[in-house]
């Protein structure tokens, strides 16, 4: 069993990383998930196939960026961390289940932007193990639990062979 201090340490390790996630990913700092994830996280979001590895979660995103920048679809986006549990199994690994409201805004460069309401509730399941840099994120699921009627993104050809196929 863990020392309290030793699970506070943890949670907060582990919350702290979920929070760089996320102001990464509104950032755009594609390379900071190289300091979040470990080398062969397995990253999944809602019906996609599996990404295996940092390389391919990087890659993913920024595919992404340029795809909805050559749509003129692109768009500044607020990650907003709410509801966290990290659950400490041992010294070396834990899980995580967190909520994150997701706006978005067309306007890439002005600041302040118009406040628009959340588009997306998406529910993290992580699972998080120490390693000699420090904790990582080694598994990482999001799902959409519910999407505004502004959420419209079509997927591209790519995008949509990726998908699960229907059992």
């Amino acid at each position: 069993m863990l020392a309290a201090n030793a699970r506070v340490q943890i949670e907060l390790a582990c919350t702290q990383l979920l929070n760089a996630y996320t102001l990464a990913i509104d950032a755009m700092d594609w390379n900071a998930l190289d300091r979040i994830f470990v080398p062969d996280a397995i990253f999944q979001r809602t019906n996609m196939v599996p990404l295996r590895g940092c390389g391919q979660i990087k890659d993913f995103f920024q595919t992404l960026a340029t795809k909805r920048l050559a749509l003129g679809t692109a768009h500044r986006t607020c990650h907003q961390l709410t509801t966290t549990l990290i659950m400490p199994a041992d010294a070396l690994q834990a899980t995580g289940v967190a909520y994150v409201l997701v706006m978005r805004t067309p306007d890439l460069h002005t600041l302040p932007a118009p406040m628009t309401d959340p588009e997306i509730l998406i529910e993290y399941h992580d699972a998080f193990r120490a390693t000699e840099d420090g904790w990582r994120i080694c598994d990482h699921s999001a799902r959409h639990i519910f999407r505004s009627v502004a959420f419209k993104e079509p997927l591209t050809a790519e995008e949509a062979a990726r998908l699960k196929p229907a059992v």
